[in-house]
């Protein structure tokens, strides 16, 4: 006749269940932990690139040199079950031989953050960021040529009596023209450079109305400077403030509506502000898993104001109201292993120059896999800026800028890959003429290790069919992960 458990064998069974319990408890506290602590990574890259090039800059009368880019990237991301920050800065340092390199020789930084707050049917956002690049841009410069005295200074026959001392003989060459003719003036397209810093920061709110409206509504802010400027770039401020609203009508079709203000303001002698108010209408249709259309057009009103300096003392406050077109339209098609999009847009857009210019672009990408390890693609891109009222034609010239490229890429085996590309491109600005630049660029890389790689290339432009620049170059890259 069995006696039941025994007293040691309760007491095991009661400290089994304890640990249990315990090991449940444990785990729902570490879940719990990590969902506060949030997933936090840590990670980065490296790159190094040693170049030999005969001309840099494609600038007439440089001549080789030898250069070395350096780039280290950081990226560290908190994300959280309700909340996420993300920080990711970098900066890359350029050094090369030549004092016709300087413009382009130093550190470059950039900093891009964002924190953003999720609720079921909310969020809110905050980005920030800047940036400190090289330049460059073309002006019209005048300069003084001498002239040839063998090209002027008189025949014997002017107006004065051949002495000098007749009314006309300070003017004559009676004397076979002993003075030098007077220099002539002229203007020839220089290239400048400089350091342009941009800063940006904004806010953004989202509000899911129900299972098919959403309305979204954020502000904007934004400074562009430049370093060592010459005057000739115009240092200017934004503000802004945009609203949208979509609706899904359909399974296939969303509409919507969006509106914007922007407040401009250039650091000029005029001191020109503008004012510009859009509302857009878009239309999206996805017609086929495959294929998807969209579609928006609206009017945009904008006030310019400048003071124009009087030669008498005092300003003159100039205002122009111009009534003009907001709007975007854009294709996608994707295939298995072929794809194909083509999309334009008109916005206004601050320039250098210190104003707000209608720019009207236009691109098309088509790229199709050859096989499992070729992809060829090919690309077009345009760009059309003009003045957006007509008194800011006297500060900027109206541009247009085209990009043709084609290239083929192959994969050799898992660890190599080579590719080839070709490019046109011309730049035609009002008043400065058409600069157009020709380029080839062949390049093979290898993967050294699980992390690091290299890249062997080499690059070939031609400008104007004049300057041209032959370039071999090699670039060492690896990635880590400090916080996995």
């Amino acid at each position: 006749m069995s006696s039941g458990p025994t007293p040691d064998r309760r007491r095991h069974g009661r400290r089994r269940r304890r640990v249990a319990s315990a090991v449940v408890v444990c785990a729902a506290a570490l879940q719990t932990s990590a969902a506060v602590a949030g997933d936090r990574s840590l990670s980065g890259s490296v790159s190094q690139q040693f170049l030999a090039d005969t001309n840099v800059q494609l600038d007439e009368g440089d001549g080789a040199s030898l250069g070395s880019i350096t780039s280290i990237n950081l990226a560290y991301a908190d994300r959280r079950a309700t909340s996420s920050f993300t920080l990711g800065t970098g900066f890359s340092y350029s050094a090369f031989t030549g004092g016709d390199n300087d413009n382009i020789s130093g550190l470059f930084p950039t900093l891009r953050g964002a924190y953003a707050v999720s609720r079921p049917t909310r969020s809110l956002s905050f980005t920030f960021g800047a940036s400190v690049e090289p330049v460059d841009f073309f002006r019209n410069t005048a300069i003084v040529v001498p002239t040839d005295p063998g090209d002027g200074g008189g025949d014997g026959d002017g107006d004065g009596d051949g002495d000098g001392d007749g009314d006309g003989g300070d003017g004559g060459a009676g004397d076979g023209g002993d003075g030098d003719p007077p220099p002539q003036t002229t203007t020839r397209r220089v290239n400048r450079e400089t350091l342009r810093f941009r800063g940006d920061v904004g806010v953004g709110y989202t509000q899911q109305v129900n299972s098919r409206e959403s309305f979204s509504m954020g502000i904007n802010a934004s400074r562009l400077d430049f370093l060592e400027n010459d005057g000739s770039l115009t240092p200017s401020t934004t503000l802004g403030y945009n609203a949208g609203w979509n609706r899904i009508l359909t399974q296939k079709i969303t509409a919507g509506v969006g509106a914007s203000v922007r407040y401009f303001e250039a650091d000029d002698d005029e001191n020109r502000q503008t004012i510009s108010v859009d509302a857009v209408p878009s239309l999206s249709w996805a017609r086929t898993p495959k294929e998807r259309y969209s579609f928006s057009l609206g009017p945009a009103f904008t006030l310019t104001r400048r003071e124009i300096q009087l030669l008498g003392g005092g300003t003159r406050v100039e205002r122009e109201e111009t009534v003009s077109l907001r709007g975007s339209a854009g294709l996608s098609y994707v295939d298995g292993g072929s794809a194909f999009n083509v999309s334009f847009a008109q916005s206004a857009e601050p320039t250098d120059e210190g104003v707000l210019a209608n720019r009207a672009s236009l691109s098309v990408g088509w790229s199709q896999r050859l096989s499992s390890t070729s992809t060829l693609n090919a690309g077009a891109s345009g760009t059309v800026s003009t003045a957006l009222s007509g008194d800011a034609s006297d500060t900027f010239d109206d541009s247009i800028f085209a990009r043709f490229t084609a290239g083929y890429s192959r994969s050799i085996n898992t660890l190599s890959s080579a590719s080839a590309s070709t490019f046109y491109q011309f730049d035609d600005e009002d008043g400065l003429g058409t600069e157009g630049t020709v380029g080839l660029n062949l390049g093979y890389s290898y993967q050294l290790t699980e992390a690091t790689s290299a890249n062997l290339g080499y690059a070939f432009r031609v400008e104007d069919q004049e300057e041209t620049s032959h370039r071999v170059f090699l670039t060492l890259s690896r990635g880590f992960t400090i916080i996995p």
